[in-house]
């Protein structure tokens, strides 16, 4: 499944690169694409958590009323969901659509020889890789960002073997605000200071990003909940740092431009359509207990 999912990215990540030939570039408008793709989604999951703040009251209730019986408790709830005709799955919806996303970045990203330059994984691909590698552990990407930075290097070692593969079939330009995107912190940030950028602005984001959506959905949350998620703003930022340290820098760049575009959808796009759901669902209300009135009067008579 992730092979086909690797070739679709990899090809509108090659169609953006050869664009604007740039990768941190090209990394950006392709967050950016993903993003308004999943738009839909999010629009549907703030819906979700409006109908959740409009519900916040009679969960309290119940958990008061049922708070030493769990199974009852749990009962209720799913009758007061089916009432309002709510699923709790829908606001993960987003989450669970960009896990596989995001794990298929990282196989392009690591691969860009195959998925973004093109150039299928074949015997002579395998050995012209061999030539360039540097160490056993090389990927495609530190392929490219060897060639990138020793492109003579890169020319004499290829001349070593019989192949049609040249250096200018794996160059890509990683250059981006002073940086190799194809480095990875943990291994070059001693010798390039300027990569410790990538870690440290992914674990600010992260918290940044996390923070703002509690205070926003601080009205759909139990005091439980919100206790779990004061937790997880301490430590997604902490697991973001790491991950993006021990990765290659251009995951680091995707993932804080995913964070900054969450961050201003947070406090314009989902706000607004948050108060948009909830005056229709007051309106709602206030129209089932007008005709509710009109029925009672209508008995009366």
């Amino acid at each position: 499944m992730f092979d086909f999912i690797y070739v679709f990215l990899g090809t509108i990540m090659r169609l953006i690169y050869n664009l604007v030939n740039n990768f941190g570039v090209a990394i950006i408008l392709f967050t950016i694409l993903v993003r308004v793709c999943l738009l839909p989604l999010v629009i549907k999951q703030q819906k979700s958590m409006a109908h959740m703040q409009k519900m916040q009251p009679k969960l309290q209730e119940l958990q008061k009323k049922y708070q030493y019986d769990k199974d009852k408790l749990n009962e209720e709830t799913m009758k007061l969901y089916q009432q309002h005709k709510f699923n709790p799955m829908s606001s993960c919806l987003p989450l669970f659509i960009q896990m596989p996303i995001l794990i298929a970045i990282y196989g392009v990203i690591q691969n860009p020889i195959t998925y973004i330059l093109g150039h299928p994984v074949t015997e002579e691909l395998k050995a012209a890789l061999t030539v360039l590698c540097q160490t056993p552990a090389d990927t495609q990407l530190n392929v490219v960002a060897f060639v990138s930075n020793n492109f003579d290097k890169a020319k004499e070692l290829l001349s070593t073997i019989a192949t049609n593969f040249t250096a200018e079939n794996f160059v890509m330009n990683f250059r981006f605000l002073g940086m190799n995107l194809g480095y990875t912190p943990s291994a070059a940030a001693g010798a390039y200071p300027i990569l410790w950028v990538m870690p440290v602005l992914a674990g600010l984001t992260t918290f940044l990003t996390s923070y703002i959506s509690q205070k926003l959905n601080a009205k759909t949350q139990t005091q439980e909940q919100a206790s779990q998620m004061k937790s997880m703003q301490l430590i997604f930022p902490f697991m973001t740092a790491y991950f993006c340290y021990i990765l290659p820098a251009a995951m680091g760049l995707y993932w804080i431009v995913g964070n900054i575009i969450q961050i201003v959808q947070s406090l314009t796009l989902d706000r607004h359509i948050m108060q948009k759901e909830v005056d229709v669902l007051d309106e709602k209300e206030e129209e089932k207990a007008r005709l509710r009135k009109e029925q009672k009067k209508k008995k009366k008579k």
